[in-house]
C-alpha cells in the first residue's frame, strides 16, 4: 500500500466515532482539513483502499451528494436512510485474501491500470 493511501486511510478513518461508519466522506471539503489539496490524489487513494478491500462505497455521489465510504474492518452502521447498503452485524473484512472476490472489481480493475501505467 502506497504512503498516500495509508495516510489518506487514517484520515478517513478519523471521521469514524463508533457509530457512523458508512456515513465517511471524502469529499474535497472534508479532506482539506486533513490536508489534502489535490481532488486526484483522493481519488487515487480511494481506489487503492477500495482494491486493498480496507474500504467499502457505500453511497455512490452525484449531483450535489458526496459518496460515502466505510472501513471494512468494522459493521456498517444504521446512517438514517443516507447509504445505497442496508446496515450490517458483522464487518465485510474485505481487506483479507479470502474476501477479494467480494471487492469492487471496477477499482480493482482501475487500480492495476494505474500500476500499469506507471511502470
Amino acid at each position: 500500500m502506497s504512503h498516500k493511501a495509508a495516510h489518506f486511510l487514517d484520515d478517513l478513518t478519523a471521521q469514524y466515532n463508533g457509530s457512523n461508519n458508512g456515513n465517511l466522506s471524502a469529499a474535497p471539503g472534508i479532506m482539506k482539513l486533513f490536508g489534502w489539496k489535490s481532488r486526484g490524489s483522493i481519488d487515487e487513494a480511494i481506489t487503492e483502499n477500495i482494491a486493498y478491500g480496507f474500504i467499502e462505497r457505500t453511497r455512490q455521489g452525484g449531483r450535489n451528494q458526496c459518496s460515502l465510504y466505510a472501513i471494512t474492518w468494522q459493521s456498517i452502521d444504521d446512517c438514517q436512510g443516507k447509504l445505497d447498503v442496508p446496515p450490517t452485524r458483522v464487518a465485510s473484512n474485505l481487506w483479507k485474501p479470502e474476501n477479494a472476490e467480494k471487492r469492487e472489481k471496477w477499482f480493482v480493475k482501475k487500480w492495476e491500470a494505474m500500476q500499469e501505467k506507471s511502470k
